[in-house]
């Protein structure tokens, strides 16, 4: 079973492909692929709270910082 520990590593990654200048095309499928493995990551674990995994992986860019 995945952990919280887990779950963090990989917002972690989607995290480092947002700092990068993205553009809109781009920003869509990254948003879609956070979709996807929250939807899987939810699977794994009673305890996965999808929606703060999506927000802790969207957040830069929902700051603007894309």
């Amino acid at each position: 079973m995945l952990t919280r520990k887990d779950f963090k590593q990989i917002a972690k990654i989607f995290k480092g492909v947002c700092l990068n200048h993205l553009n809109i095309r781009e920003q869509v499928i990254i948003k879609l692929l956070v979709e996807l493995f929250a939807n899987w990551l939810q699977t794994t674990n009673p305890r996965f709270d999808r929606e703060r995994f999506i927000d802790a992986c969207n957040e830069h860019f929902d700051a603007g910082n894309v």
